[in-house]
């Protein structure tokens, strides 16, 4: 796109989803381009793996939500909010969490109607839902501990004590552990165990738009000055430097190397040849001998016996 655009998102790696200088939606992908001008200019866009796209605008002090199936650009539902500061997809896709002040207001996806406000110690400064959905871990400004927000209670069932208080938070895309950056600097950063919700560790890494992140086989991946470091995830051990990595943009990926299928395995299956006719004969040949006497089929014990041993 030639035009400056903010909010870019996606779902599934070929559908782009941004918004433009004016407010409007605009979607970049390999069939062709699309646009809506939504109601008032937008503010957020969050593309759902059904194919369903939700769009957040701000007018008058308040936050509207829309529903819309691209290309279609009929508005399917609508919803009312106070004016929002951030949005969260959960990875399932089924809900959205939007915090206002020190509120936190899911929305369903389905129909955007609320699913519930969760009141919070004081204003959030990160939420990072785990892959289920099931619970969301906030971290509160000012506060040295983060918050565990049930989503079937619609309440906090629990707290995590950390070092001090945290402005950005990474989940594990398995679920399993947190990345937590500490607030005012520095380049520590906290491991909390999802299953247990207790730190469980601190690394070195500078925090960028890229890493610290959770890369395959158990392992979490920062920056140390100009080198990129691989570390186990349960026990914090470097396992590989990459020299120079650090100028490098990285994102982890499943890869299946897309490798071109075999011709043979595409031909027919050629049929078998038929097989010859035994003659039918009075003679049982054996080597250069003929020995004569009745098919082996019909012969009698005793017989068989007798032309094995001749």
């Amino acid at each position: 796109s030639k035009a400056k655009l903010t909010s870019i998102s996606t779902v599934n790696g070929a559908d782009l989803y941004a918004i433009t200088a004016d407010g409007k939606v605009t979607r970049t992908s390999p069939s062709g381009d699309w646009e809506f001008d939504p109601p008032s200019p937008a503010r957020g866009v969050f593309p759902q793996p059904n194919g369903f796209v939700v769009i957040a605008g701000s007018s008058k002090g308040k936050t509207d939500l829309w529903l819309i199936r691209p290309t279609d650009t009929d508005i399917l539902a609508t919803a009312t909010l106070p004016e929002i500061s951030r949005g969260i997809r959960t990875q399932l896709g089924d809900r959205l969490y939007f915090t206002s002040g020190d509120t936190l207001i899911g929305v369903n996806t389905r129909d955007l109607k609320q699913a519930g406000k969760i009141r919070l110690p004081n204003t959030p400064e990160a939420v990072a839902p785990t892959p289920s959905g099931d619970r969301l871990y906030v971290a509160i400004k000012g506060s040295d501990r983060l918050s565990v927000v049930d989503r079937y209670t619609e309440d906090i069932s629990g707290t995590v004590d950390l070092p001090g208080p945290a402005e950005d938070l990474r989940m594990d895309p398995l679920g399993q552990n947190l990345l937590v950056k500490p607030a005012g600097g520095g380049d520590s950063v906290w491991v909390i165990s999802v299953g247990t919700d207790k730190l469980t560790g601190t690394f070195h890494g500078a925090w960028r738009a890229d890493l610290p992140t959770f890369s395959p086989g158990a392992t979490i991946t920062t920056v140390r000055k100009n080198d990129v470091v691989m570390l186990n995830s349960a026990t914090l051990a470097e396992t590989r430097t990459i020299t120079g990595g650090a100028a490098d943009f990285w994102y982890f990926t499943s890869w299946n190397g897309f490798r071109p299928r075999s011709a043979d395995l595409d031909m027919p299956v050629a049929p078998l040849p038929e097989r010859s006719a035994v003659p039918d004969s009075n003679a049982v040949h054996a080597g250069n001998y003929s020995i004569p006497g009745p098919p082996l089929r019909d012969a009698t014990p005793a017989q068989v016996r007798q032309v094995i041993s001749e």
